[in-house]
């Protein structure tokens, strides 16, 4: 069996009316703004500082473009890519984080990860972390602190400090149920020289597969000290607060939390922040979990840590006096102040707007010559006027659709977060009625939902066996069918009044909806009016759909259906149950 532990739970009385965090997403939205720059004079400068280690040299003349805004565990953060090229792969990152940033400590934070290193040569492997921030720290009263931005020291500093432990409980294999049979069966298969165990002896991580002696017990209490206290003070990522690592870490009973149930907390003060020691997951399971000292509980907050332990360092090696010391690398950021690092808001001259005209939805204005032939560039020169755009179909098609992404995309979300937007996009906007063009009920037009092939089943009498055939040329009538058929959205290009409209056809998306619903179930079901209504919404503001009305009821409770089958088989109560809830669906008798 296994022997885990849950949290401890205490009930909490919720508020009848509960804010929803759509409206916050669309006031951030807002007031973020779609593209950014960073200053040419502090990236150069950056660069003549340390060298161009972290090769932001290919992107420091290109733009940022506002790509998502995400809610996380008490943080937003909105993302921004840079690109060399319309809808090429990012080449750097800039992320703005709003909320926690460590500990109680709220504010906000511009992080820049340069994504170069991974895509040339020399490749550098594994997660790439900032290089460069900037935070601004919301004090009492109102207040804001505004920190200098600080660049992360190309190598780290490595210090040898004494990791000793004490007091024992219970390790995360042992609470897993894990035996003295595993740890033994991983022994002997190492033994083996096998050639994953090999593999994994050339690069040092011989421990993932042989346990220590005392792999149960991790310490309760880590002591972190050093020959030389003054050595083991970290410069954080906003330069205040220093940070010194050495102190007593307790671990905490909370299970379930973080990776391994691994987390020990050295308590804060007025000028020293709490810290954590816990284990970094390498999420792609390449190589070991790392411990980490952090002044954030969450791992992926790769800004906030401070330290790191070797690769082959486990919390039950605190306990065993012959590897108390270990090398841990600290990880410190220099002030660049004197770079005169700067972010630009460039004036976006595209506009968006919703125009009167019929199925419009959007209308984007003002684009720029290149902006136009990156929407057309794979469109003939020979065609003039309005064009549509082909976003469905192969490699050209994805091309374009990363081009409008690119061009067009932060515009708009923009304006569907901005006050002109005209479109009510909450989801307690207004329903409305949606009448079908055409004689043809919702569900039933074969242009928007071509008919499939006709299967026509007939007995081999030679092979004595069913076969199946169809009509020639049917499956390639039907392909090309689906190819011809009409879209929710279009989107539709002028390269002479440089603009874009985005077309929408809700009857489309209905005759879809309700194709599903009446396919199979029967000529009066098919016939019968459906009335559809719809509205446009937002996916930041969406909330959970009401599934209430197309919940099928349970079998359970209901009288099983009376089937006879060859003696001496039979029906389970269950499965006659499950039947007769089949047959009354098919019968019509369930409601919806």
């Amino acid at each position: 069996g296994y022997q885990l532990t849950g949290h401890d739970l205490i009930n909490v009385r919720r508020v009848d009316r509960e804010k929803g965090p759509g409206g916050f997403a669309s006031t951030l939205r807002d007031r973020l703004p779609p593209v950014l720059i960073l200053g040419r004079e502090g990236l150069d400068a950056l660069i003549a500082l340390h060298g161009d280690v972290h090769r932001a040299r290919p992107w420091a003349r290109l733009s940022f473009s506002l790509h998502a805004v995400r809610r996380f565990r008490r943080r937003w953060i909105a993302t921004y890519y840079a690109r060399r090229n319309y809808g090429s792969e990012a080449l750097a990152e800039l992320r703005i984080v709003v909320g926690e940033l460590y500990g109680p400590v709220l504010g906000v934070r511009c992080e820049v990860t340069s994504f170069v290193p991974a895509r040339t040569p020399p490749v550098v492997r594994g997660i790439l972390e900032p290089f460069l921030s900037k935070t601004v720290v919301c004090g009492d009263g109102g207040t804001c602190e505004d920190k200098p931005w600080t660049a992360k020291v190309p190598k780290a500093t490595s210090l040898r400090m004494s990791v000793v432990g004490s007091g024992r409980s219970d390790s995360f294999r042992f609470e897993l149920g894990l035996t003295d049979s595993a740890a033994d069966s991983l022994k002997n298969h190492a033994h083996k020289k096998s050639v994953s165990f090999l593999l994994a002896r050339n690069r040092k991580e011989e421990r993932r597969w042989v346990y220590a002696d005392n792999w149960k017990d991790w310490p309760d209490t880590i002591v972190l000290s050093a020959d030389d206290p003054q050595a083991a003070v970290v410069t954080a990522h906003d330069t205040t607060p220093i940070v010194e690592i050495c102190g007593t870490y307790r671990r905490t009973a909370c299970r379930h939390t973080v990776n391994q149930n691994a987390m020990w907390i050295k308590a804060g003060t007025p000028t020293d922040p709490t810290l954590y020691i816990l284990l970094k997951p390498n999420k792609s399971r390449t190589g070991p979990d790392v411990g980490v000292v952090s002044m954030s509980h969450d791992t992926d907050d790769s800004s906030c840590l401070v330290a790191t332990f070797s690769h082959r360092w486990q919390p039950c090696d605190a306990l065993n006096e012959s590897l108390h010391q270990q090398t841990v690398e600290l990880q410190n950021f220099q002030n660049i102040s004197d770079c005169q690092m700067d972010c630009f808001v460039p004036r976006i001259h595209t506009r968006v707007s919703s125009p009167p005209e019929e199925d419009v939805l959007l209308l984007v204005e003002r684009l720029s010559a290149s902006d136009v032939a990156s929407l057309r560039q794979h469109v003939p020169p020979s065609r003039t006027g309005p064009v549509r755009l082909d976003v469905a179909r192969g490699q050209p098609a994805q091309q374009t659709l990363r081009a409008f992404n690119f061009v067009c995309v932060p515009a708009i979300l923009h304006y569907a977060a901005s006050p002109q937007c005209k479109q009510d996009l909450r989801p307690s906007a207004t329903w409305i009625p949606l009448p079908p063009k055409d004689a043809s009920p919702f569900g039933t037009c074969e242009t928007v939902r071509p008919p499939r092939p006709v299967e026509r089943w007939y007995y081999d009498g030679e092979r004595k066996m069913w076969d199946r055939r169809g009509g020639a040329g049917e499956s390639r009538q039907y392909f090309q069918a689906l190819e011809e058929a009409p879209t929710a959205f279009e989107y539709w290009v002028d390269g002479e009044n440089a603009s874009l409209r985005v077309k929408a056809f809700p009857e489309v998306a209905a005759h879809h909806a309700a194709g599903q619903l009446i396919e199979g179930r029967g000529t009066s079901v098919e016939t019968k009016e459906i009335s559809v209504s719809y509205r446009i919404s937002s996916l930041a503001l969406q909330e959970d759909p009401v599934l209430e009305q197309f919940r099928v009821p349970r079998s359970r409770g209901r009288e099983g259906a009376v089937v006879t089958l060859r003696t001496p088989h039979k029906l389970y109560e269950r499965q006659r149950q499950a039947l007769a809830k089949m047959l009354a669906i098919e019968n019509g008798e369930t409601r919806f």
